[in-house]
């Protein structure tokens, strides 16, 4: 890499920084933040109570008997859960927990959202330098392919927001899914036994992160298996990608199945499955959704491939492109396959921004080498450049209320109200549910129960002799109602 290439990367990435740094800090809230509230809340967990005390678990019980036994967004079967009353969440394998909580305790930092999302602008670095690797591997030919490729990619609405505010196994599935393209790219060049080793172990890391990893794998593997026909040096490939996968998997099911035993898990991926998998609504709307979302999270720059195919109509064909659609998309085509409700949340439109940014820029590259006026890259950097900060900040506004003009802060003060209440006693609350987010600026567990009876009941049953209801009478609002002790000559 050029030595004025890393000066520039740098700049440019220290522009998206300060596009980012206003909603750096502030209270969880909005635009899927409950997925960092979900990260943080296993890793404040681990260091309340230590990670070897949940056998290196994902646990989202707080220290205190009174957090113990209380299901809060967590296993959806009610089953996962162990002797002590720790329910755990086990949607996604453990990496993306494992690698935050390492930085973290190797930098003696107590887990918190700006920590947190700080890790994230790292993999948010790392990818981008990932993206001008793989841009400059399908056209070696081009000295400035890669830098256009990386000002597309961390431009974008999707990048901003999601490897920035937003951290969870979704978001740190995209370092490895770009790094096993590229490497997939140097296989299929030259399928050299280091080049192969590496695709399998970023592999493994991608499918023990989660499971759209397991997707990339699958799609790299039918890919190897198609060409080693013809090349049957790609069995090897093949080889190594499955003893990959099955490392990954059963690592995690072995891991997971130690928490309450095979049928619990078992029970736990059939629901979780289920429920991702499903999807009741009609296809235009679900096709409406998927717009949408894509909209949203690219804008003019969905029209670049457009645009490119009609310059490129009566030209030679783009070398490697063809083979970066079908290993970068496949995956993406697969989990809207499978995933039908999974692929309705708009961060998984991260995933996109890999084919599309490396894509564009090579495209635009190649196809200005043979005369396709640089007219055209000016717009698409213009594009990328303006209208991608542009949508970021309209959706993620800037200030103290969101989008929907409600106070970024609601999440975080409800999390205070609770943190007042004695340690001892367990929260209830009537009527509703809580966010992950409130819950993790509490640092405790909420049970929802339908009366004060059945408060009580569960406070005999578990042993907690004091416990404090609440409400949300005016929607949005959370007010405490009434203290409740087993012990009439409590104070």
């Amino acid at each position: 890499m050029p030595l004025r290439h890393i000066f520039l990367l740098v700049g440019l990435f220290a522009i998206t920084l300060a596009i980012r740094w206003p909603n750096l800090g502030r209270p969880m809230s909005k635009h899927h933040e409950f997925c960092t509230a979900t990260a943080l809340r296993v890793l404040t967990v681990w260091h309340q109570e230590g990670i070897a005390s949940k056998g290196f678990n994902p646990a989202t019980n707080f220290a205190g008997a009174a957090n113990k036994y209380i299901n809060n967004h967590a296993s959806g079967s009610g089953q996962m859960i162990d002797k002590v009353g720790n329910y755990y969440y086990v949607s996604h394998p453990p990496l993306a927990y494992y690698l935050p909580y390492a930085v973290f305790c190797a930098l003696r930092i107590e887990p918190g959202a700006l920590p947190l999302q700080y890790f994230n602008l790292f993999i948010n670095l790392l990818c981008g330098l990932g993206i001008y690797l793989l841009a400059r591997k399908l056209l070696p030919g081009s000295n400035w392919v890669g830098l256009l490729a990386a000002t597309i990619y961390w431009f974008t609405p999707a990048v901003l927001w999601f490897q920035s505010n937003v951290y969870m196994s979704d978001m740190m599935a995209q370092p490895f899914y770009i790094g096993a393209v590229l490497l997939a790219l140097y296989a299929l060049d030259r399928p050299k036994a280091i080049t192969t080793i590496g695709l399998a172990i970023v592999c493994f890391l991608g499918t023990y992160t989660t499971w759209f990893g397991m997707l990339v794998a699958v799609s790299l593997g039918l890919y190897f298996i198609f060409r080693a026909f013809s090349r049957p040096k790609y069995f090897w490939v093949v080889g190594l990608l499955v003893l990959s996968q099955v490392a990954a998997l059963g690592l995690m099911a072995w891991q997971y199945s130690q928490i309450a035993g095979w049928a619990a898990y078992t029970a736990e991926l059939g629901h979780r499955f289920g429920v991702r998998a499903g999807n009741e609504l009609p296809l235009s709307v679900f096709a409406m959704i998927f717009l949408f979302n894509n909209i949203v999270n690219y804008g003019l720059l969905l029209l670049a491939p457009l645009a490119l195919w009609f310059f490129s109509r009566n030209r030679e064909p783009i070398p490697f492109l063809k083979q970066l659609l079908l290993l970068a998309m496949l995956p993406i085509a697969l989990m809207y396959l499978l995933l039908g409700n999974y692929t309705g949340h708009d961060f998984t439109t991260l995933y996109l921004s890999v084919p599309l940014s490396a894509g564009v820029a090579v495209s635009a590259m190649y196809l200005t080498g043979l005369g396709l006026r640089n007219a055209v890259i000016k717009i698409i950097l213009i594009v990328a450049i303006v209208t991608g900060p542009a949508l970021y900040v309209i959706a993620n506004p800037y200030g103290e209320k969101s989008f929907n003009n409600d106070y970024y802060n609601t999440q975080m003060l409800k999390g205070q109200l609770l943190a007042q209440e004695p340690v001892d006693a367990m929260l209830f609350i009537k009527g509703s549910t809580t966010s992950i987010e409130a819950l993790w600026y509490a640092k405790r567990n909420i049970k929802n129960v339908g009366s004060e009876v059945s408060a009580l009941e569960f406070m005999k049953l578990h042993g907690i002799n004091k416990g404090v209801t609440f409400e949300t009478p005016r929607g949005n609002e959370l007010v405490k109602c009434k203290v409740l002790y087993l012990q009439l000559n409590e104070p």
